[in-house]
């Protein structure tokens, strides 16, 4: 073995191998002694292929009366010749038969030529007298099996030397000398390998030889080299094929002409018959002259541009937001165009503000360049109001000292502006930086370039859009909730003044009577949480800033164990100790939201001992960087739950225990405050510590 590509094919995985069947076939078609019942009993070893044989012969191409349910008897009727050629057909078929796919090799309309190669050749053998017209068959039915060789083995390669010589004799055999290797040589390898007795080898060697060589060849390499002239795939090339004919094997021009529609005929029928996908010529665009192949290649390149257009139209529609538009549409500019360098300026009624696109690169440069929105200004500005392409290489074009630093921004000779807007709507300008002997590969592709940008205005158009919408349904709803807010807040203040009136009346008649006096003061002073809280549902919608005074922790929560004291003992057996550090600062932060953390912990602590037993509130000053004051709550319960702890601070609803709302408003407020929020937690008990800067 000499071509190193023949040496590739052989260690590659892409060799098909000869089923047993076929050799069997193979050695049956060479010896005259063999007869019917020797391949009956081939045949019948194969469900495949025998099912086929009956499907065929039951088939309307015979019009049998009545149906044949044997391989003896389909023998009987269509003859050994016959059933040995749809045999073979169908076996081959299985052997080398590839899922179609979008390809310039067109299994259909190889499978028809070898076909009517192989009938034809058949009949020829008949009319010469050769002795072995099944062999002759089976060599016409694999001549150009060598395609499928290259094709599996060398796909791309030999995709493009198919495509170059749109199915011509000539520009097929030149293509695959510069490759290296034709399909002749190649198909000639594989038979060899599987049959080395056989002279089939050599009728498919020198299918595309000379004529005046192939005079002195033996029958067999005559006879396939005439069956493949008369069948081309381009019809054309028939004429000479007959004239080749008439000099080789000595039949009239009539009785060729004769053989070739009796053959086109029976292949039809052999074809539907054992299911074996073939397409004529006729259903091809094949034989394009030069302008037909040029209109041909700019259509297909068209459809694979509207295609590759598809596949980003879906990645828009799936883009959540405008970063991730751009992000799209740059991702479109490298891959469609071979463009890396470009910016995006958005368009804002009085200027265009630079916008990222997702690359690292230009966050310090473009991100927020303001260029005002007058025509003098850019280059950018004017591609907007004109809505035209610009570019800076126009000799006409006279560029602001602002066109030349985006340039350099850009780090090419020149810049190309694309206006983007949907009808009457701007919506900014993309900027591309090329090279000069760039810029007219770029126009040419123009068109293609124009629907891709009207794709992602499209898009940038849709989520702008939504945004506006979705803004004012939320300021309409924010609206008609701030209105029931206050009328929620007006009808609550009412039994808020009437209780403190009350408060305010009792105070008077236990005026001397200090320790009263005292839980008065704290139940008003609750009251007026209360109120405050209230009150800010009247402004929630433009939110409330915390309040920050300086705070005394320790006075809080002695202020909420006196008012808590004596009902948890009461109602729950729970007793709450103070072990307050007398000793720490005050605090800068807001005290009635501080209130809140601490009621909520406590009733969180109460909540989790069913049993009763002691909650206890310590407080400690710790030194640090920064230094803070902690609050330590500590229960008696039987701990957090492990299925609990990963989710313990996110707001659900509860009936009792260490989860709920409570916390998670806990571990917001502590946040807010600047503060931090933890936990320990074990089967004797759980400690909750809240951290405050100073």
């Amino acid at each position: 073995m000499e071509n190193p590509l023949l040496e590739k094919i052989e260690t590659s995985k892409a060799l098909p191998t000869m089923p047993h069947i076929l050799l069997q076939l193979i050695d049956i078609c060479n010896q005259e002694e063999k007869g019917i019942r020797d391949l009956s009993k081939v045949i019948n070893k194969d469900p495949s292929i025998s099912e086929r044989l009956l499907r065929l012969v039951n088939s309307a191409y015979y019009s049998l009366k009545q149906k044949i349910t044997s391989i003896d008897q389909a023998l009987l009727l269509l003859g050994m010749d016959a059933v040995k050629n749809i045999a073979i057909s169908s076996s081959v078929y299985q052997v080398f038969h590839r899922s179609s796919k979008k390809s310039a090799f067109n299994l259909k309309l190889f499978w028809w030529h070898s076909l009517c190669c192989a009938t034809i050749a058949r009949r020829l053998a008949l009319h010469i007298q050769y002795p072995s017209p099944d062999e002759a068959f089976l060599a016409g039915l694999m001549h150009d099996i060598g395609k499928i060789v290259l094709w599996n083995n060398f796909e791309s390669q030999y995709e493009s030397i198919l495509k170059a010589s749109a199915y011509r004799t000539t520009q097929l055999i030149e293509g695959e000398q510069d490759f290296g290797l034709g399909h002749a040589e190649a198909g000639a390898w594989l038979i060899r390998r599987w049959d080395p007795h056989s002279f089939m080898p050599d009728a498919v060697l020198y299918h595309h030889d000379q004529p005046d060589r192939i005079l002195h060849a033996s029958p067999l390499v005559q006879t396939v080299y005439v069956a493949n002239r008369l069948c081309p795939i381009v019809s054309e090339e028939r004429v000479e094929g007959i004239t080749v004919g008439e000099r080789i094997l000595g039949l009239t021009r009539q009785e060729l002409e004769n053989l070739i529609d009796e053959v086109e005929k029976e292949v039809q029928g052999i074809a539907q018959s054992l299911e074996i996908e073939i397409s004529t010529p006729a259903e091809q665009p094949q034989a394009l002259g030069p302008e037909d192949r040029k209109k041909y290649e700019e259509l297909a390149g068209w459809v694979r541009d509207i295609s590759l257009l598809q596949s980003f139209s879906e990645a828009y529609l799936a883009a959540e937001d405008g970063k991730s538009i751009l992000q799209v549409m740059r991702q479109g500019m490298q891959l469609l165009f071979d463009l890396d360098s470009l910016f995006y300026f958005q368009y804002r009624g009085d200027s265009l503000l630079g916008v990222t696109m997702g690359s690292e690169d230009q966050e310090d440069v473009i991100r927020d360049l303001s260029i005002p929105f007058r025509e003098e200004t850019s280059l950018l500005v004017k591609a907007l109001v004109q809505q035209r392409i610009v570019d800076t290489f126009d000799n006409k074009a006279v560029l602001s000292i602002l066109d030349e630093q985006l340039v350099r921004f850009l780090g090419a000779e020149g810049m190309v502006c694309l206006p983007m807007r949907v009808g009457e709507d701007r919506l900014g300008v993309l900027i591309i930086g090329i090279q000069r002997s760039g810029r007219e590969v770029l126009y040419t592709k123009r068109k293609f370039l124009t629907m891709f940008l009207n794709l992602a205005s499209l898009a940038l158009f849709r989520f702008q859009t939504r945004q506006v919408q979705v803004e004012r349904i939320r300021e309409e709803r924010m609206s008609a909730t701030s209105l029931l807010a206050k009328k929620v807040v007006h009808e609550a203040h009412n039994p808020l003044g009437i209780i403190n009136n009350y408060l305010s009346i009792l105070a008077g008649k236990l005026s001397g009577n200090e320790s009263a006096q005292e839980d008065l003061r704290i139940v008003r002073e609750e009251i007026r949480r209360v109120t405050q809280i209230i009150g800010e549902l009247s402004s929630f919608s433009q939110g409330r800033l915390s309040v920050k005074e300086p705070v005394d922790i320790n006075g809080i929560l002695r202020d909420l164990a006196r008012i808590s004291q004596e009902s948890l003992q009461q109602r729950s057996k729970i007793t709450l100790e103070l072990n307050l550090d007398e000793n720490i600062p005050l605090v800068s932060s807001d005290s009635n939201k501080l209130k809140q953390v601490f009621i909520n912990l406590l009733k969180n602590a109460v909540e989790a001992m069913s049993d009763g037993g002691t909650i206890s509130f310590d407080t400690r000053h710790r030194e640090g960087e920064p230094p803070s004051i902690e609050v330590l709550i500590r229960d008696q319960g039987s701990g957090i739950p492990e299925t609990l702890q990963p989710t313990l601070f996110e707001p659900y609803t509860s009936s009792k225990g260490h989860e709920g709302l409570g916390l998670s408003i806990v571990h917001s407020i502590v946040k807010e405050l600047g503060g931090r929020l933890t936990y320990e937690t074990g089967n004797k008990g759980t400690t909750f510590l809240v951290q405050l800067p100073l």
